[in-house]
């Protein structure tokens, strides 16, 4: 018989193994514990939440931790105040990076450094990536922000280089004033979740995709653009917008069968380009001019949208002086001349 100790020793020999597999499992697991906790704290409240997988994924992973009344900051100012954070009435937070929170019912909500409300995203489902810092938004999107409010179907935003994308049945409100700049001389009323600027003098387009690039304050809207305000019209295959101070526009470019309206004209072109310092619209390709007095007709034409000079390069002028009569003068050096004289 062997002695017991032997025994004993055997005994702890063959623990020994299971003992390392118990430190393994447990490394592994602390870490992982550890993120969670963490993604617990930054929430601010945790329990059972509905499931907010998608459906191939089959139901929350192992490692995916479920939340409502999600509150997760996503990035933050040099100050260290919150510059981004989501809400969400019900979440999966995954404890690897590499991993997407997936969440139901977001509010996303952007500040400036000291701590104001900039703008506002709700939707209802959105999966965001930690790692690329891209959110994918889904089930209806709606951007508020003082004096503007834009909807779509579906959003891609990128929190770190601050662009957006917003696709599909895609339109844009906004207050008088607040594209002109003449609504700069205060700060626009604002009320999140409101339901946006109305009423008959606001301006309201509309296009198939509009792509947002914040530092460059840049908007490009393609796909069946269109845009009314009380006193304009515009339609177009595309349009693209830069923004100054205050985010009023300072210069904007239409292309594709360009139609514009002022309630007295009507223009028609291949590419319309308004620049607000110089406070006039220049025409090309195929420009055409109509008003209540005649038409003109030529490869460029600039509107001086104050004084209402029109200037032609290479055109004609058709006059019409009552029922019965027109006159037509084709290339006439003094072309500009006689548009200021007969309007």
């Amino acid at each position: 018989m062997k002695p017991l100790r032997n025994d004993a020793a055997g005994e702890r020999g063959r623990a020994a193994p299971r003992r390392r597999g118990a430190v393994r499992v447990f490394r592994e697991l602390v870490p992982r514990a550890l993120s969670l906790g963490l993604c617990l704290l930054a929430a601010g409240a945790a329990g059972a939440a509905p499931d907010v997988a998608d459906e191939e994924d089959g139901g929350p992973r192992a490692d995916e931790m479920p939340f409502k009344d999600l509150r997760l900051p996503v990035e933050y100012h040099t100050n260290g105040t919150i510059k981004s954070q989501i809400f969400a009435s019900a979440a999966l937070v995954p404890a690897r990076r590499r991993q997407h929170v997936k969440a139901r019912d977001v509010r996303l909500e952007f500040y400036a450094a000291d701590g104001a409300l900039e703008s506002v995203v709700r939707t209802g489902y959105c999966d965001y990536s930690r790692e690329s810092q891209w959110i994918a938004c889904s089930a209806g999107v709606r951007i508020e922000r003082p004096g503007a409010m834009i909807t779509g179907d579906s959003m891609r935003l990128r929190i770190t280089n601050e662009e957006a994308v917003v696709e599909d049945n895609v339109r844009i409100v906004a207050a008088p004033g607040v594209w002109d700049g003449s609504a700069a001389e205060g700060p626009v009323k604002w009320t999140p979740g409101d339901g946006g600027p109305s009423g008959t003098n606001c301006s309201v387009a509309a296009c198939d995709v509009l792509e947002y690039f914040r530092r460059d304050g840049m908007l490009e809207l393609r796909g069946n653009v269109t845009a009314r305000g009380p006193e304009f019209g515009l339609s177009a295959a595309e349009l693209t917008v830069w923004m100054g101070e205050g985010r009023s526009v300072t210069r904007s470019v239409a292309r594709g069968a360009v139609r514009l309206e002022d309630g007295r004209r009507t223009a028609n072109c291949e590419t319309a380009t308004y620049v607000r310092a110089e406070n006039r619209v220049t025409l090309e390709g195929g420009a055409r001019v109509d008003g209540p007095g005649g038409r003109m007709e030529g490869r460029v034409v600039v509107y001086g949208l104050k004084d209402e000079r029109i200037e032609c390069e290479q055109g004609t002028l058709t006059l019409f002086p009552g029922p019965g009569g027109s006159e037509s003068l084709r290339g006439v050096p003094e072309l500009r001349a006689i548009a200021d004289r007969e309007g």
